[in-house]
């Protein structure tokens, strides 16, 4: 900065800049007086600017100016701040040669001023505001003629009594202001009608526009022993509430000697506490008691953040503000019993959910805050009775007490409606009572009633009906299942029992692939003008949720094009009309092999009831299905056992008969055919280890070929898992029987060294898939061909081909038998 110590000094002096502060000038608007006498200082002193030039704290603003551009400069800009310490005129020829103003950047740059003269403006207490200054760009050495220097120094005197004129007018005008301010003050205090906290506030308020130089004002009420901050304005509103200490307090000081206090610095009082005085930004203060009844009963306090913020007149002022109060205060106690009472029954009413309102004919609706938030409206003393109306939904328009059914005497008197809240968005429920008020004449003049929220009573109301409903739905369903027959039947009966119920616009019920890939759908109960989904479909078409519903997890999907699971599947979904859905998963064996859907064509929130109705219909469909199958299964058990019997009892026959012709040992015949029928015991038995029309290969082969011991141990099995019907199973293992006991006697397996590699394999043929079977021996003595053919060859040769319809070979090779059979798949899985 570019002023000295000792001119800074002088610049931040403190009585200074409250002399400053007192005349109320900076940043005010032009004024002609100011604006005429730097125009004369101009032209006498023949420069081209002429500035009313006033130094503040940390600038310098100027309240009139001719050729120069702005209204103000820092202080590293300021010349005047040097007339500050002048005696008399400072008068500079050059300013780029003096060095206190040589660095000045209105020097070394634009305007580049090079002269400059300045008169003091002095108060008559010996302040100096600032400076009445002219400047030119071209220096002057010979500075001012004496007639320019006394010009300027009258002119200068002439600032000062334009601003002792100024300030004048503004003292009066305050004066007549807080005249006002205390007349409104005592109208505000008087209307308050004994509200202690209306007429506090009239008080600081008033306090405030009558003394604006305060920054702040509060109550402090006594409360026993403490002083609590009750009413508060400006700068003291963040402390409403703030307790202290009624014994070595300032206010308590006031309260306790019931005089009035003026402190122009709090630093040099005793009885401020010190620890307040930054929060609370308190430098200066008057107080004065509030009195009831002749009893001091608080304190008002006025302060500021500057020393010597307040007079001795301000004290008497906030005496007569106080003062007024005493009228106010007498009505409290009746006030204070009233208000208590509308207390109790606002709470009453807010317990209750009750809001209580009235409407007159000119359709103004006075309304209890509780009214408001019922309807999601701010709390306000009226609204226009539409912005309640506007509220009830289309469908409820109806029960709306209008204008004109209010003035007709026609308006609906108990109603329950419902509102969209503006607030939330929510749809609630509402019961209003009303009644009608009338004149002497006998018209209405006034609708008044209550009103409270019922919707969670109408959510237990109607959850209890739907219950209900779903009840008796579930019993009827039941009933109509009892006596169906047909699988088909109960799924179709189940879906349109379901749709209707839920209101839907689709059900019915699917068969899920063996893969889990391919859903299909029985014929479906559609609702009207809803086309059927009937048919086969692939569950990676309509969204990413498959998984879920096979780990038998329900899918439930409120809106399908914003739910992130089928969103991006809408198009298909939309050649379903269909919005939100429902898939139940219907498990067997822990495996989900169905599900039971229910589709609507808008979205909708399926609620817990309705979801555990669908379990219940899904639980229901299952139990009918199951029931049914289980018969069905039953049929078949035992048409398939005596078909197995009569299969069984020809094989045999087939075995002995072939086993003793032409047989001379009978010892011999009897070892054979025993374990023949083993092996034909031990294809039964891995038959009805499963289910009884069908058993896995694998198993087969293994009981086929470990019917002799110790033969399973060197025979090499190989193939894919699948399964083979009954027939097939039977002839096979009597087939492996018959070739494992030749390998045992005369094979492969007749030597320590020797083994059967068994294979199998599916490939594809002209007519579908084949199944390949393998046998080959290796490691055994030299194989020739048998001299003739025994049961046990024929048994190979035509035995299981003649069950499957495939072709055999069977090859007598010298380094081991080799048997081939290929046949179709289909026919070694046929159940017939």
């Amino acid at each position: 900065m570019n002023v000295p110590e000792a001119t800074l000094d002088n610049v931040v002096d403190p009585a200074r800049l409250a002399a400053l502060a007192a005349y109320d000038i900076l940043d005010t608007a032009p004024e002609q007086g100011f604006d005429d006498i730097v125009l004369l200082a101009r032209n006498i002193c023949e420069t081209p600017v002429a500035l009313v030039s006033l130094v503040a704290g940390d600038r310098q603003w100027f309240k009139a100016r001719l050729g120069f551009p702005e209204c103000g400069t820092d202080l590293n800009a300021s010349v005047c701040a040097h007339a500050l310490v002048e005696p008399d005129l400072l008068v500079i020829p050059d300013l780029s040669l003096d060095p206190r103003t040589r660095s000045n950047p209105l020097v070394t740059g634009g305007p580049r001023i090079r002269f400059y003269a300045g008169a003091p403006l002095r108060t008559p207490d010996g302040m100096v505001l600032g400076s009445l200054c002219v400047i030119d760009v071209e220096a002057r050495p010979a500075g001012l003629t004496q007639r320019q220097a006394e010009s300027l120094r009258a002119l200068a005197g002439q600032v000062m009594a334009q601003l002792e004129l100024r300030r004048a007018l503004a003292d009066h005008r305050r004066l007549l202001g807080q005249s006002e301010e205390l007349i409104r003050a005592q109208a505000a205090m008087s209307g308050a009608k004994g509200d202690i906290e209306a007429i506090l506030d009239a008080l600081v308020t008033g306090a405030m526009q009558a003394l604006p130089h305060a920054e702040g004002a509060v109550i402090e009420a006594r409360e026993g022993e403490e002083l609590v901050y009750r009413a508060t304005k400006g700068v003291l509103v963040p402390h409403a509430g703030l307790r202290l200490p009624l014994d070595g307090s300032l206010a308590g000081a006031c309260l306790l000697a019931g005089e009035p206090i003026l402190v122009p610095d709090v630093l040099k009082d005793p009885r401020v506490k010190r620890d307040l005085v930054e929060s609370l930004r308190l430098r200066s203060c008057i107080l004065v008691p509030v009195r009831q009844a002749g009893r001091a009963v608080g304190v008002l306090k006025l302060q500021s953040s500057r020393r010597g913020a307040f007079t001795a007149m301000d004290l008497k002022l906030a005496e007569v503000l106080a003062g007024t109060v005493s009228a106010g205060l007498a009505e409290v106690a009746e006030a204070e019993a009233r208000r208590e009472a509308e207390i109790r029954l606002r709470r009453a009413q807010e317990a209750g959910g009750v809001g209580v309102f009235s409407i007159g004919l000119d359709g103004i609706l006075h309304a209890t805050p509780e009214f408001c938030r019922l309807y999601g409206l701010a709390p306000r003393d009226s609204y226009p009775s539409t912005a309640f109306e506007e509220l009830i939904i289309p469908e409820d328009a109806h029960l709306i007490s209008t204008a004109a059914s209010r003035r007709s005497g026609k308006a609906p008197r108990d109603v329950e409606y419902r509102v969209r809240r503006p607030d939330t968005g929510e749809l609630r429920w509402i019961a209003r009572k009303g009644e009608l008020e009338y004149d002497q004449a006998g018209k209405p003049v006034r609708f008044v009633g209550v009103a409270r929220d019922i919707t969670e009573q109408r959510a237990d109301r109607d959850a209890l009906a739907e219950s209900e409903r779903f009840k008796a739905v579930l019993l009827g369903l039941g009933d109509r299942l009892r006596d169906l027959t047909e699988v088909a039947e109960v799924t179709r009966v189940a879906a349109e029992v379901a749709g209707m119920a839920l209101r839907a616009s689709r059900a019915g019920f699917g068969r899920i692939d063996a893969v889990g890939e391919h859903l299909s759908i029985e014929p479906d109960w559609t609702a009207p003008g809803q086309a059927s989904v009937a048919g086969q479909h692939r569950f990676a078409d309509y969204g990413d949720f498959h998984q879920g519903l096979m780990r038998g997890e329900p899918l439930v999907v409120n809106d399908a094009a914003v739910d992130p699971r089928t969103a991006a599947s809408m198009p298909a979904l939309r050649t379903m009309d269909v919005a939100a859905f429902v898939d139940t998963p219907l498990r067997e064996r822990g495996r989900t092999v169905a599900l039971f859907f229910v589709h609507d064509r808008v979205p909708r929130t399926w609620t817990a009831q309705e979801l555990e109705f669908l379990r219940a219909i899904a639980d229901r469909v299952e139990v009918g299905v199951a029931r049914l199958r289980a018969e069905e299964r039953q049929r078949l058990l035992n048409h398939e056992l005596s078909h197995r019997m009569k299969n069984l009892i020809s094989m045999v026959q087939a075995v002995v008969a072939q086993t003793l012709r032409g047989a001379n040992d009978v010892e011999t015949v009897r070892g054979v055919l025993a374990r023949r029928l083993v092996a034909l015991g031990k294809a039964h038995d891995i038959l009805l280890g499963g289910v009884a029309e069908r058993a896995p290969l694998a198993a087969v082969v293994r009981e086929g070929i470990g019917a002799l011991e110790g033969a399973s141990d060197r025979v090499h099995v190989a193939g894919p898992e699948l399964e083979v019907g009954a027939k097939a199973a039977l002839s096979l293992a009597l087939m492996l029987h018959e070739m494992t006991t030749n390998a045992v006697k005369y094979g492969a397996l007749s030597v320590a060294n020797g083994r059967v590699e068994l294979y199998w394999s599916i490939s594809e043929g002209d007519g579908g898939p084949v199944l390949r079977l393998s046998w080959r021996e290796r490691g055994g003595p030299p194989v020739e061909p048998p001299a003739r053919k025994g049961f046990g060859t024929r048994l190979i040769e035509r035995g299981l081909t003649g069950q499957v319809g495939g072709v055999l070979a069977l090859d007598y090779l010298p380094d081991g038998v080799t048997c081939v059979v290929e046949a179709p798949l289909r026919n070694f899985q046929d159940e017939g």
